[in-house]
């Protein structure tokens, strides 16, 4: 996550573009917001890799910070 002109932005480490939540680009969005967001989507990014390990071998995990 960075400053921008209008707040912060979460971007994908993996594509180094901004996050893309549904149809909401994380842009723009308060500290707070991000901050929580990014912790979010590396929670899920683990449990997702964590699943997939059991079932076949899986890239290391991304984090979005």
């Amino acid at each position: 996550m960075r400053a921008d002109r209008a707040g912060w932005t979460v971007y994908d480490v993996a594509t180094g573009r901004p996050v893309i939540l549904g149809d909401v680009a994380l842009i723009g969005i308060s500290f707070e917001d991000a901050d929580s967001l990014v912790n979010l989507l590396n929670v899920q990014d683990r449990e997702s890799a964590r699943g997939a390990s059991q079932s076949s071998p899986a890239p290391h995990p991304v984090s979005v910070r």
